[in-house]
């Protein structure tokens, strides 16, 4: 078996036709259907993958020296950062309503944010530069903005994500999107 190095982070993507009971990774995209998006422009240097530390449980007897051990694997979190988001991912992050007033080159949008946030649910699809392709069938996004308003300053959209359903690792490092032969 050959090593492989996972590095780099090459594109993301998000499906978000996913209910909070969804346990299967849904299909890629195909000529006619297309629910796999791109995340967003991911700022250089932001997104790290964690695990948060496994829950031990020792089952102890009291007569006699027999143990029982069991564990669960803590929570697994991307946290990255968008660099300036448009106002359609803002909607698709924070929820919302985008509308368009004008029409033609003098047409210009608006979102309006929500003032309570509710979590949607998505599955996720982190391609590596090289290396290991990582999926999610669920997963929770969580936004939050930022923005320095200095000459050199950003707008930034922290993104906290939970993965809820098993982690998978494989090799397929293709795109879910579909693509059109040439």
């Amino acid at each position: 078996m050959a090593e492989v190095d996972t590095i780099g982070l090459k594109k993301i993507y998000v499906n978000a036709e996913v209910g909070w009971d969804n346990e299967t990774l849904p299909a890629k995209n195909t000529a006619s259907k297309s629910d796999w998006k791109d995340l967003g422009d991911v700022y250089q240097n932001t997104a790290g993958l964690s695990e948060d530390d496994a829950e031990v449980t020792i089952h102890k007897s009291e007569t006699s020296k027999r143990r029982i051990v069991t564990s669960k694997q803590g929570d697994t979190n991307l946290e990255l950062s968008l660099m300036s988001p448009d106002l359609d991912l803002m909607a698709r992050y924070f929820g919302g309503t985008v509308t368009t007033t004008g029409s033609g080159t003098t047409a210009k949008k608006s979102w309006k944010r929500p003032i309570k946030y509710h979590a949607k649910p998505f599955a996720i699809w982190i391609l590596a530069e090289d290396g290991y392709t990582l999926k999610n069938a669920l997963c929770s996004i969580t936004p939050k903005l930022e923005m320095t308003y200095s000459e050199d300053g950003i707008f930034l959209v922290p993104l906290q994500i939970k993965l809820l359903g098993e982690v998978q690792y494989d090799e397929d490092d293709s795109s879910p999107i579909y693509v059109a032969a040439s």
